[in-house]
């Protein structure tokens, strides 16, 4: 299993580009950290240079064919709730999103960026 890291920057939480705050190397001793959710590479000083974007904000909901919807939040929180209620998004590597359901268990859930 990789090792995932929650990164801070000046004492703070570190959030990637698309909102969501856990990372992981292909190697402990590997400088670049890659996002969990879209894979943005980040090194430690990309982190620094990058603080001053925190402001920015995504927005996103999700919808299951099984029903399941989720309103529109920031990623990140959007993210936490669903990795709270047992489902997650997983980027695909080629701009698009797939993800489980949190409350049928299937693939189908669908991200929508607002």
């Amino acid at each position: 299993m990789m090792e995932q890291y929650f990164l801070k920057v000046n004492g703070k939480p570190f959030t990637c580009e698309c909102g969501c705050n856990v990372f992981h190397k292909n190697k402990k001793t590997d400088l670049i950290y890659k996002c969990n959710c879209c894979n943005n590479q980040y090194t430690e000083e990309d982190e620094e240079n990058d603080n001053n974007k925190q402001n920015d904000s995504y927005f996103a909901h999700c919808i299951c064919i099984c029903g399941y919807k989720t309103y529109c939040m920031e990623i990140k929180d959007l993210l936490f709730k669903l990795s709270q209620e047992g489902g997650y998004i997983i980027s695909d590597k080629e701009g698009g999103y797939y993800g489980q359901c949190p409350e049928c268990g299937g693939i189908a859930l669908e991200l929508h960026l607002d």
